[in-house]
């Protein structure tokens, strides 16, 4: 390649290793799609119970079944977000500020 030369051997080995890419994305995809499905019980569950008051991650786990702790109540948060759902602002609990989530 580096001569300016591409044998057969050359080409093959570049349709195998676009070959194994195309496999590996298409993996990625169906596993987005798959944990997309899996959060559309949860995000629909939060979406019901937002009000116009912020609720931070930790009180979203508190309130909605299946959302075991912050870390999974942010990302289900962030997904009403992006859709325009919801909205985020900033909030103080115990001195420090965290992110609230509300009804946009």
């Amino acid at each position: 390649v580096i001569a300016g030369t591409i044998t057969d051997e050359t080409v093959e080995f570049a349709k195998a290793e676009v070959a194994k890419l195309d496999a590996e994305l298409a993996k990625a995809a169906a596993k987005r799609a798959e944990k997309k499905a899996e959060n559309a019980p949860l995000v629909e569950a939060l979406q019901a119970i937002l009000t116009d008051e912020p609720m931070t991650a930790s009180q979203i786990a508190e309130n909605v079944e299946g959302i075991n702790n912050a870390s999974k109540a942010t990302v289900i948060a962030k997904i009403l977000v992006e859709s325009g759902v919801a909205t985020v602002t900033e909030v103080k609990v115990k001195g420090r500020a965290v992110k609230g989530y509300f009804k946009a």
